[in-house]
């Protein structure tokens, strides 16, 4: 049987092994070959903006505006941006490009056919034809209607009125089903995530415009960079209380602002969040307070459907020392956790003093806890190597008495990570550093203590050097 012959899944599952070239070729073939390559060629679409680049945006969203058959065809779309000259992330970097009448007439007419507020329309149709980027991208996702992957990064993630204002449109107003925008149906993964955040000047991205992302009907995994709001009603009241989220990982988002977007994610299995002191560029919101009550508070409202949560923690360098107020005991309330990956000053504290008890918020079905070093840095944390390991030896005797779930605690503490001293975890801990037989010794120490409580102890690799790098405790 020729291949002409086979059946056009076959022939597509084939074509879709070609490098973009070859298949560029068989689109020269005929009528035939030329609909089945166009639609594998449309159905992943990546545009990348640099200094050297304007990706040509104007161009697809006219062509998929003459031939709607197009729109149906793309699944997937990457928007990936960098920084220009100048280094900065500011709107005085981002070059704006020609928008010529002829060519953005049709996008004009497009915009004139959505039922959304009249000077709403005006405003986005005046952007378009200044070429600002942030108008064209919401336009381009607006006509897609089988969209099932969205990622934006860099450059493109700067600004996002236009894109949160149309995601509202489509999703949140009152009138939705007649606005003539797609209810994104298929959409369930988006990767908003602004590596770039740091740079951002205060107030280009509003966190409200977000919050339309949850409510995709079909979202399964979202990854967002939120600005901190000013305002605390920031949740609109109207959001769904359940949500096919299952997986989310959110960074920016500070402690006091989880327990109402938390409060909406009723069913949602892991979460990945980064806390983070962003100092100046947060003034009006930031805090040295580490509020843990918060984050226990955050995490009641999924309580039922929890499985996994890790917690990442950085912080800007500071005037004044951090400092953390209440617990995480509430934690114990998670009763299908079973993945845990936390700071160590999250949980005991950033002193021996504080009298916390390493199995006080662990809850009692975790099988994975891994204990990492983030913000050891900080000038506060008073911990060395003596009180860290009598802290483990305690918690691992308790534990031959304890019921429990815990199989596996993955320690990336120094001193046994040494990578910590490449992070800035201060020398005093590389003075007291062991050598290797000792550090080999002290693990085969625990290692007996842990396996009389049934727990599997993972350290960081020795290499033959003497540097460690951590494995990762697979949940």
């Amino acid at each position: 049987m020729s291949l002409q012959n086979c059946p056009e899944e076959i022939q597509d599952s084939i074509l879709e092994m070609l490098l973009k070239a070859d298949l560029l070729s068989m689109s020269l073939v005929d009528s035939h070959w030329h609909f089945l390559v166009e639609r594998i060629l449309f159905s992943d679409v990546e545009l990348r903006w640099n200094k050297w680049h304007i990706p040509p945006i104007t161009l697809l969203c006219r062509s998929l505006i003459e031939r709607p058959s197009l729109s149906d065809y793309v699944r997937r779309l990457h928007l990936r941006g960098v920084r220009f000259d100048g280094g900065q992330y500011s709107p005085n970097y981002l070059p704006k490009f020609s928008a010529d009448a002829q060519h953005i007439g049709p996008l004009l007419d497009a915009i004139d056919r959505i039922e959304g507020p009249w000077e709403y329309a005006e405003f986005w149709k005046r952007k378009l034809r200044a070429g600002t980027m942030d108008a064209f991208v919401a336009l381009l996702v607006s006509l897609l209607p089988n969209l099932n992957s969205l990622t934006l990064n860099g450059y493109f993630t700067i600004n996002n009125k236009f894109l949160g204002d149309m995601f509202r449109l489509a999703l949140c107003h009152k009138d939705k089903l007649k606005c003539n925008l797609p209810q994104f149906q298929n959409l369930h993964h988006v990767d908003f995530f602004d590596w770039g955040y740091k740079f951002r000047p205060t107030g280009l991205r509003s966190p409200e415009d977000a919050i339309p992302l949850f409510y995709l009907p079909a979202i399964r995994r979202l990854e967002l960079m939120i600005d901190n709001p000013v305002k605390v009603d920031w949740v609109n009241p109207g959001m769904p209380t359940h949500t096919p989220l299952q997986s989310l990982y959110l960074m920016g988002l500070r402690e006091a602002y989880l327990p109402a977007l938390f409060s909406k994610l009723k069913g949602i299995r892991e979460v990945k969040w980064s806390w983070s002191h962003r100092g100046p560029l947060d003034t009006e919101v930031s805090d040295r307070v580490i509020d843990l009550d918060k984050i226990a508070e955050a995490t009641h409202h999924v309580r039922d459907s929890l499985t996994d949560l890790i917690i990442h923690a950085s912080a800007m360098r500071l005037m004044n020392p951090l400092k953390q107020t209440g617990s995480l005991n509430g934690f114990t309330h998670l009763a299908k956790l079973e993945r845990l990956e936390i700071p160590w000053v999250f949980l005991m504290g950033f002193s021996p003093s504080s009298k916390s008890h390493l199995g006080d918020a662990i809850p009692q079905s975790t099988k994975c806890l891994i204990l990492t070093d983030h913000l050891f840095e900080n000038e506060t944390r008073e911990w060395e190597t003596n009180s860290i390991t009598h802290e483990l030896k305690m918690e691992l005797h308790k534990r031959k008495c304890r019921y429990g779930s815990l199989e596996e605690i993955d320690i990336r503490l120094p001193p046994w990570n040494q990578t910590s001293f490449k992070r800035g975890v201060p020398k005093e801990f590389e003075i007291k550093l062991w050598n290797r037989k000792s550090i080999e010794e002290s693990q085969e120490e625990f290692d007996e203590i842990a396996a009389q409580a049934g727990i599997k102890l993972i350290w960081p690799k020795l290499t033959p050097f003497g540097d460690m790098t951590a494995l990762a405790c697979m949940g």
